[in-house]
């Protein structure tokens, strides 16, 4: 990629509408135990990108220990999202992340990735993903730091989503609802189910409460276009 381009690419990277950066960051270990804004701490890999250069700089987050193995940064986001991508900004001995994860509303992991790096130099990894059903807002890069010899170094992580669901997908976890309810004997749905918030009732009772809070929504929608059509 031409310097121009890749110029070009990195703002439009760091300007996106739709994307994040870290503000806050804990990690397995930091060199020279440093913690706080100092450098090489997590709390570099907050933020924007601010390394310019390819090779080691405390502006990025680094291991206490090159080559040591296995080593994590988690990093949280000011706003929940349905995530679409993640991008990592490696600045040092690229190529070391071999697991991407992020994290549900509950706390529950979720891999996005995970296989061989093929970041070289100052760039990113950019993983892409189907758009989550859950919001997140917290993000965990793991990296095999003997992979590439001497020191592994992220200068930030971007994490990119939006708050709501596009049409398509509600349509589509809409209509794979309607087939598993169409789908379920009279034996199921007088099945006993346990609800997190009203605990046990039966499947039947599930679906009419959904229906009922289905209906509601819709209602509220006709009076807000009712509304505007004043």
């Amino acid at each position: 990629m031409a310097a121009a381009e890749w110029a070009l690419k990195q703002d439009e990277i760091k300007n996106d509408p739709n994307g994040q950066w870290a503000i806050q960051a804990t990690a397995s270990s930091t060199y020279n135990d440093a913690q706080g804004t100092a450098g090489w701490s997590a709390n570099q890999a907050t933020g924007p990108p601010n390394v310019d250069k390819y090779g080691d700089d405390g502006a990025a987050w680094t291991s206490k220990t090159p080559d040591g193995g296995i080593e994590w940064l988690d990093l949280k986001y000011p706003k929940s999202v349905h995530a679409t991508e993640v991008r990592v900004r490696e600045s040092c001995g690229s190529g070391t992340v071999i697991k991407v994860e992020v994290f549900d509303e509950q706390g529950g992991a979720h891999a996005i990735w995970q296989g061989n790096d093929p970041t070289t130099g100052l760039n990113y990894l950019m993983v892409k993903f189907p758009k989550t059903t859950f919001k997140t807002d917290r993000v965990k890069v793991t990296l095999a730091t003997n992979v590439v010899p001497g020191w592994n170094e992220i200068d930030a992580v971007q994490l990119v989503g939006t708050l709501y669901f596009n049409v398509s997908t509600f349509s589509a976890l809409r209509e794979w609802n309607l087939a598993l309810i169409g789908s379920t004997t009279e034996e199921g749905m007088a099945k006993t189910v346990n609800h997190p918030e009203r605990g046990d009732m039966t499947f039947r009772t599930i679906v009419e409460t959904m229906a009922g809070h289905d209906i509601n929504h819709l209602n509220q929608l006709d009076a807000i276009v009712a509304g505007f059509a004043r």
